[in-house]
């Protein structure tokens, strides 16, 4: 209950989405219904309405997506604590995430991205700096499935918003 009540405080918008999301990739999802019906929702396409409204305003922003720091997570193997220090984590940091999340070492290269992108100010463009520690570490297998992923994502953004164009102007 308490980690819930932490995520809760420290993500002050778009906790629905996120909700619904997560417990649907747990395949909870009776549960993900509930939450929609308690806030409001009539079902769970209004709750992915929204969440892919987040994450076209997060990507345009240049953002670190969740699903890129699992892309990102699942590829580094071993790499991950270089990764790390080339992102400006300490070494002090990385040795405290790696002995409370590993392994597996996704686990912990997830935190880690975590807690890096809880510090950027939204001004920074999160995928450039990315992109700039892997070069780094010399992987350009995880930028080339990044970029795919990237190109795949804003494409569906783009046919969402057309679709919505193409509905308001049908009511107009």
């Amino acid at each position: 209950m308490e980690l819930l009540v932490t995520w809760r405080d420290n993500h002050s918008t778009d906790q629905v989405p996120i909700m619904v999301n997560a417990l649907k990739q747990q395949q909870l999802v009776g549960l993900a219904r509930r939450v929609c019906e308690r806030h409001g929702y009539r079902n769970e396409s209004e709750v992915a309405a929204t969440q892919i409204n987040a994450t076209k305003q997060r990507q345009v922003h240049g953002c670190l997506h969740d699903t890129d720091m699992v892309i990102i997570s699942e590829s580094l193997d071993n790499d991950w604590k270089d990764f790390g220090i080339y992102l400006g984590l300490q070494r002090s940091e990385i040795n405290r995430i790696e002995s409370d999340f590993s392994p597996p070492t996704v686990d912990a290269c997830i935190e880690m991205l975590v807690q890096w992108r809880e510090r950027q100010e939204a001004e920074v463009n999160h995928l450039e700096s990315i992109s700039d520690a892997l070069n780094q570490i010399e992987r350009m297998d995880i930028k080339d499935k990044l970029l795919l992923t990237i190109l795949v994502r804003l494409s569906v953004s783009v046919s969402v918003f057309q679709s919505q164009l193409f509905i308001s102007d049908s009511t107009i």
